[in-house]
């Protein structure tokens, strides 16, 4: 059972998007009593992949948090070791004065429209031709470095609302910020993570 409604085939593996992991970490911190939870330097060390069975383990320890997994053994002694994929510090604070300022800095950037299906095509052509969340992208302008989207999304069904998709379609628009012919870049790190409000 995947933890999203679509798919995330990356040249043929299925693999747990960022979106997802970013989210279960926001939950985690929300969850130990902590108000708007902001994430730090989030490093996503390896892929979370669902070819066999796994168990996960979501670890806050004061600041840090990671999530790690094993692929269980047919006995406690056979299990096998801990793998960390992703890591971040946690610290709580809202950050929505700052990043309308930020926002409202970006409307006067030089960018050009840019036609809205470059994201999905670009995407289809580096091997990932389908998306663990539904989204759509509207408006697209491009820039020197830059990207400018607005993006449409739908909430899973039957589950609570969550930021996921906005995470989904946010992560995966930035293949669309770099020239020259489509590629396969997997996000390594993310500087932060600041939500406000409710998820849309």
């Amino acid at each position: 059972c995947r933890p999203y409604p679509g798919s995330h085939m990356i040249n043929g593996a299925e693999v747990i998007p960022a979106a997802v992991l970013i989210s279960t970490f926001l939950r985690a911190a929300a969850a130990s009593g902590m108000p708007s939870p902001t994430l730090s330097g989030l490093s996503l060390r390896l892929a979370l992949t669902t070819t066999a069975a796994r168990e996960i383990q979501v670890l806050l320890d004061g600041a840090m948090v990671r999530l790690a997994s094993r692929i269980p053994g047919d006995a406690p002694d056979q299990d096998a070791v801990w793998l960390t994929h992703v890591t971040a510090t946690v610290q709580p604070g809202d950050m929505t004065a700052a990043r309308a300022l930020t926002l409202a800095d970006a409307t006067s950037l030089p960018v050009t429209p840019a036609d809205p299906g470059l994201v999905r095509d670009q995407l289809t052509a580096a091997g990932v031709p389908s998306m663990a969340f539904d989204w759509t992208v509207r408006d697209l302008l491009r820039g020197p470095g830059i990207l400018r989207a607005r993006v449409q999304v739908e909430q899973p069904e039957h589950a609570p609302p969550t930021w996921a998709p906005v995470l989904g379609a946010a992560l995966s628009a930035v293949q669309a910020v770099f020239p020259g012919p489509p590629a396969l870049r997997i996000i390594s790190r993310i500087g932060e993570v600041s939500l406000t409000g409710a998820p849309p």
